[in-house]
């Protein structure tokens, strides 16, 4: 039997900063590159199987602290703004798939009311957070849901971060919770 959400590892409690302010242009003007020999592969693979979840990489956390559901939006959209993969997309642009890279974009980011469910349907539900299907050529490639268990009687916490194994591995996610942490 898997472990349940109570055994996670804690997120240090996250400063409170003042939400990222982003300047947004009048126009975009997203880039285009190739993609990896690494990131071809993967894509080929999701094209094969767009639903799969093979490629898809996730990690629970409770959050702990009195950062609010907004804070940690910031934090999650400050992470986007630094790191371009996390905004890209891989469309086919005539017989070839690329890599889009838009200047700004925002962060997927769902805050989840779990306050009547059971610890039974908390863990469904955040597995489905984990393992739903990505869109690689309309995005996004990364996303958050922070499922929220406050009731009168107790504050519970837990954030799912899962992106597609095409811009990181999972080195790179646990840096990204991290990050988060900090």
């Amino acid at each position: 039997e898997g472990a349940s959400h109570k055994d996670l590892p804690p997120l240090t409690p996250l400063s409170h900063r003042p939400p990222a302010t982003r300047e947004r242009g009048e126009k975009e003007r997203p880039r285009t590159t190739a993609l990896s020999h690494t990131q071809r592969g993967l894509w080929f693979l999701h094209r094969l199987h767009p639903t799969s979840t093979a490629y898809h990489l996730s990690t629970m956390t409770r959050v702990l602290g009195e950062a609010s559901n907004e804070d940690l939006r910031a934090t999650f959209q400050a992470m986007a703004d630094r790191h371009p993969a996390l905004r890209t997309t891989f469309p086919l642009v005539g017989d070839e798939p690329v890599q889009v890279i838009p200047d700004q974009g925002d962060v997927a980011f769902e805050v989840i009311d779990a306050g009547g469910w059971s610890d039974e349907e908390l863990r469904a539900r955040m597995e489905e957070a984990a393992f739903r299907p990505f869109d690689l050529e309309r995005g996004p490639v990364f996303r958050a849901s922070l499922f929220d268990r406050r009731t009168e009687q107790k504050t519970e916490r837990i954030l799912v971060v899962a992106m597609h194994h095409i811009v990181s591995d999972f080195g790179g996610l646990v840096n990204l919770v991290q990050e988060a942490a900090r």
